[in-house]
């Protein structure tokens, strides 16, 4: 269903509690969602981004499979996410890529048709090894490899990077400094909420910013995007938290971010639409968190892109206003 929001700035919208978007009982109700579907004047959209991985790329737990399996494991990475490009190629949307290295070895010709496509490849690093468990000499490397391999695929160059599991916490801030050293202009790792792998509890800014290295450059992040409820910051835009989330709170919560002049960082896997990909024997949270509502995630992001604007990462790296304007922070 496409919201038809040429009207909807007169649904004067009062916040309501959250609670009340789960079961909307009235058109009313959705009507002031609506509301906030109209804010594309108010910020230059949303950051749509996608973690090139497969269905057996888990990090660190019990039931997943070894890295030196993976080779012999059923990939499913091309067929799904030849479904996302035809999702995005329809709505017209481009977006971020960041690609594992393991990926790009095995599949170079998906690397280069999502790239012939007009979406921007990043990196993801090579191994999806957690940052913290590498030192920095190890990061660096991997990081290297794996940005000069998909270079030579795409002949263009490589200026993002996600940790894999947003594993640059408060331990491993230092990987941001290489990051700039290696020529990167921007990182999405930071995740200000905790987690299994990542989150960090500095005092950080919610919404893009950029650090200050000194002589070493700049590098600009994009955060995972949360929202905060009695001073506790819930996410809410990608994996387990959107599939979570109904479509219409999801709506909602864009749309709030829309209306503070922010992006939210929408984030998913092609994984996210197989609802018949192989099962592992994962310990109960993480199996939850890892299968809960697969079969929900393609038509919420459908719905999400139908009625917001988004773009890939490198579209604001380039916009100096927009850069300009970003909060900044010295790094430690």
């Amino acid at each position: 269903m496409i919201v038809n929001t040429k009207n909807s700035a007169e649904y004067f919208f009062i916040f309501e509690p959250l609670s009340s978007l789960y079961y909307p009982d009235s058109d009313v109700n959705f009507k002031r969602l609506c509301y906030y579907a109209g804010m594309k004047g108010r910020a230059p959209g949303h950051i749509i981004t996608v973690d090139l991985e497969d269905w057996f790329h888990i990090l660190d737990v019990k039931g997943g499979f070894s890295r030196k399996s993976w080779s012999a494991l059923n990939s499913k990475v091309e067929k799904n996410t030849l479904k996302i490009l035809d999702l995005l190629d329809g709505l017209n949307v481009k977006a971020t890529f960041f690609c594992l290295g393991f990926v790009a070895e095995k599949n170079p010709d998906l690397i280069r048709e999502i790239s012939s496509k007009g979406h921007e490849i990043a990196s993801h690093g090579e191994s999806h090894e957690l940052i913290y468990r590498q030192d920095l000499s190890e990061f660096r490397d991997e990081l290297k490899r794996a940005k000069q391999r998909l270079e030579d695929l795409t002949n263009k160059k490589v200026f993002g990077f996600r940790a894999p599991g947003f594993s640059i916490t408060d331990s491993s801030m230092n990987a941001l400094r290489i990051l700039a050293e290696e020529g990167f202009l921007y990182d999405s790792s930071l995740f200000p909420a905790k987690r299994g792998h990542g989150g960090i509890k500095g005092d950080f800014p919610d919404r893009p910013f950029r650090f200050k290295f000194g002589e070493g450059g700049d590098l600009t992040e994009f955060p995972i995007t949360p929202f905060k409820v009695l001073g506790i910051s819930i996410p809410f835009s990608g994996g387990g938290y959107l599939r979570l989330f109904p479509a219409k709170a999801l709506l909602f919560l864009f749309g709030r971010m829309s209306e503070k002049g922010r992006q939210a960082v929408l984030y998913f896997h092609p994984r996210e639409f197989d609802g018949m990909q192989p099962r592992m024997n994962l310990p109960l949270k993480r199996s939850f968190m890892y299968y809960f509502n697969v079969a929900s995630a393609e038509e919420k992001i459908r719905f999400l892109l139908e009625n917001h604007e988004f773009k890939k990462a490198e579209d604001f790296i380039f916009d100096r206003e927009w850069l300009n304007e970003l909060p900044e922070k010295e790094h430690l």
